[in-house]
Formats: C-alpha cells, sequence, structure tokens
C-alpha cells in the first residue's frame, strides 16, 4: 500500500472512531486503530490543525498531574455539514447536521409528487437545500445523502422509479452536484434503514441481516458481511414485486398477484375494505387508518383479520424465497407500527415453515421496529458523515478545511 493511501486509511480509522464512539482519550484512540503512540500523535496534530479534530484538556483549575496532561479529542463541528434529503410519499424532508453530528437545521415540505415535473421536482430539491444553507452559512457544505421511495441507480445517482413520482430516470445527483459542487449519493429507503440498523442494532442482527419496509410499497434492504447489498446497477431487492400469486390483486407497479398487493398499507386496507382484487390500488393510506385497521383486527372484526392474514402469508413466501438463495438470516421488519406485524405474525412464520425445506426457530430471527421516518433519518445521516470523513481522511496534510 502506498504511505499516502496508507496515511488516509489510517486517518479514517480514527474518524471513524470519533464517529462511533464520541470524544476520546488519545489512549482510547490508541487501542481502537492499533497505531503506535508515535504515528497517532502525527495523525492527530495534523487532523487538529486542519481543523478536522479538536483537542481539550481534562484537567481541572488548579489539579496538578504529572506527566502529559491528559485531553479530549472530538470531531470539529466547525469542519463543515452534511445535508439529508429524503422524499417518501408527498413528503421531502432536509435536514442538516455539522461535523459533529449535531442536527442544525431541518425543514419538511408536502407536495404532490405525482402531478410534478421532473424540472419542479428538481427545482423543488435545490431550493430547500438552499433554505437550509443560508440557515448555516459559516458551515461549508461538504456531503448530500438522498433517500428516496423506489428504485434507485446508486452509481449514476438516479430516482428509476417510483410510486410516488410520475417520471422515470430523475437525475438528481447530476443535477445537485452541478449546484452545490460537492459529492451527492443517492439510495433508496430500504438500504438506508438498513444501515441505520447496522450501527445501532448490529448485536441484534448481526452483520448478515435483512430489513423489509412496511409503508405505500414494500421494500427490501439487506447487509452481508457488514457491507450493504445492492444489484449490478440499481439498489435491488425488490420482494415486493416478487409474483405471489399470478392473476390476483393489482398491485402499483401496473402488474398483478405481487407480495406487495397484499402485504403493504394499500394492500391491506383495500383487503379490509373487501374491494375486489383487480381494483385499482388505493391512493396513500395515512397512519390513523392503519391504526384504525389494527384495532378492527383486534376487535375480532373478519375482514380486517383475513386481510391481515393473507399480508402474513405473502411476507413469509417472501421470505422463504430469499431465505432460499441467501440462507436464513436476521429479518428487522419496519413499519409504522408494530402493532401491524403482531397481527401478521403467526402467519408469517407458518409460511416459512410450510415453504422452507430446514426445520428452524423462524420465530427467533424477526425483529420488529417501529417509527420508519426516523431510522431513515438516521440512516442519512449515517451515509452524509461517512462520506465526509472519507473526504476529508483523504485531506492533504498541508490543506485546512
Amino acid at each position: 500500500m502506498r504511505s499516502d493511501d496508507l496515511r488516509a486509511e489510517n486517518r479514517h480509522r480514527l474518524l471513524s472512531t470519533l464517529r462511533a464512539d464520541g470524544p476520546s482519550s488519545r489512549t482510547h484512540l490508541g487501542e481502537a486503530s492499533g497505531l503506535s503512540q508515535a504515528a497517532l500523535s502525527n495523525l492527530l496534530g495534523d487532523m487538529i490543525e486542519q481543523g478536522i479534530l479538536t483537542s481539550s484538556n481534562n484537567s481541572k483549575a488548579g489539579e496538578v498531574r504529572r506527566g502529559r496532561p491528559q485531553s479530549t479529542i472530538s470531531l470539529n463541528p466547525m469542519a463543515g455539514q452534511g445535508i439529508a434529503l429524503s422524499l417518501v410519499n408527498d413528503r421531502c424532508v432536509i435536514r442538516a447536521t455539522d461535523y459533529s453530528g449535531e442536527l442544525i437545521y431541518t425543514n419538511e415540505l408536502h407536495l404532490d409528487t405525482k402531478a410534478a415535473d421532473q424540472q419542479s421536482l428538481l427545482t423543488t430539491f435545490t431550493d430547500q437545500i438552499n433554505l437550509g444553507l443560508h440557515e448555516n452559512k459559516a458551515l461549508p457544505l461538504r456531503a448530500i445523502s438522498v433517500g428516496f421511495q423506489g428504485v434507485t441507480d446508486p452509481l449514476q445517482g438516479q430516482f428509476l422509479w417510483s410510486p410516488v413520482i410520475s417520471m422515470r430516470k430523475l437525475p438528481v445527483a447530476k443535477t445537485l452536484e452541478q449546484n452545490f459542487n460537492v459529492p451527492v449519493a443517492v439510495n433508496n429507503d430500504c438500504l438506508l434503514i438498513a444501515k441505520a440498523l447496522h450501527q445501532i442494532q448490529s448485536s441484534v442482527l448481526t452483520d448478515n441481516f435483512s430489513t423489509i419496509l412496511l409503508s405505500c410499497g414494500l421494500g427490501m434492504g439487506m447487509y452481508l458481511s457488514g457491507e450493504p447489498f445492492t444489484g449490478i446497477k440499481s439498489s435491488g431487492l425488490e420482494l415486493g414485486h416478487i409474483r405471489y400469486r399470478p392473476g390476483g390483486a393489482r398491485c402499483r407497479c401496473g402488474k398483478s398477484g405481487c407480495i406487495e398487493a397484499y402485504a403493504s398499507d394499500y394492500g391491506l386496507r383495500r383487503s379490509a375494505c373487501n374491494t375486489k382484487d383487480l381494483h385499482s390500488p388505493l391512493g396513500l393510506v395515512s397512519r390513523d387508518q392503519l391504526s384504525s385497521l389494527c384495532r378492527q383486527a383486534r376487535g375480532g372484526d373478519k375482514k380486517a383479520l383475513q386481510a391481515f392474514s393473507e399480508a402474513g402469508q405473502a411476507l413469509g413466501y417472501g421470505l422463504s424465497n430469499v431465505f432460499s438463495l441467501f440462507d436464513p438470516m436476521p429479518v428487522a421488519l419496519v413499519g409504522p407500527d408494530e402493532q401491524i406485524f403482531e397481527l401478521m405474525h403467526d402467519d408469517i412464520i407458518e409460511s416459512m415453515s410450510s415453504s422452507s425445506r430446514e426445520q428452524l426457530d423462524f420465530d427467533q430471527l424477526i425483529h420488529t421496529y417501529e417509527n420508519a421516518d426516523n431510522l431513515l433519518q438516521q440512516g442519512l445521516h449515517f451515509d452524509a458523515m461517512e462520506n465526509i470523513d472519507k473526504q476529508l481522511a483523504h485531506l492533504n496534510s498541508q490543506m485546512a478545511v
């Protein structure tokens, strides 16, 4: 490895440690990184001089200590900011954080995404980011991370398709990079939620797990050997569009019989309302409507109970297919309310057990999480900060932030 590459890797290791563990002593950083004290001091000195890190003395006033004074190394909030932009259903959310990870700006805009054309959507994204930057002019923008409900092309930075917009191949990264001159990462919401869970639930989910997001569609994210898994050109893993029942209920993708047509929020509500299977999918389903559907099922309503049962069977069928390809792994079921998965639980397990060639305790593999919005925002934050860390790790010794 070239000396410059080794130096950048060691710098990134230190930044990652501070990102994960928070302000740390030099002793802790040395133990976590495996660097010698001489190499550690050299790297930290450079990054403090560049304005990437700060050092504070821990000694109390009047306290006398032998040897070198203890100090705490921290990420310098003034080193820059990252912006996270998400588009889910009819909401565009902007959040900005300083380099230390503190939230410094947030704004939410409701818009009719289906009626918007390409130019108006891209203009909306640009305008919203400019509003955030106007609030924090002192901090240089260093990275933008975009999360999108639907299929994305991370390499080209495009939104490829979504049920919430009317156009395809939306050139998000190209537009934002031209306007703001910083790297722009584009990923789908399921992968970003998986990124958040990998950070905060790794002890439960391990380095190999899948994430199922139930919303106005049915998405999937996956981590294998501690790394996010994607398709060759796109975010891939469209679990919701696996054919479950040929000629069955109409899906938002335009086809019939997809898993999503039964196990998404609109699939549940349509089944409970006894709408004909081939009828066009319902519009957006609110959280209150889903909560009402849960109450009906818990109250013994037969149509509501049947809707959750059908959804659980469809979801279990999909997970059995995943396990056939990748082997059984922990599964994080993420939705607006854990009650939804509780009502599906028995049918998910039964469907998986009947479809599997192995006799496993599938119940031990299933974990449920609510508040998908918070997880998406956490995933976007981790993504933006990770991208900034990589930039600053490669900064030349003579350059300052």
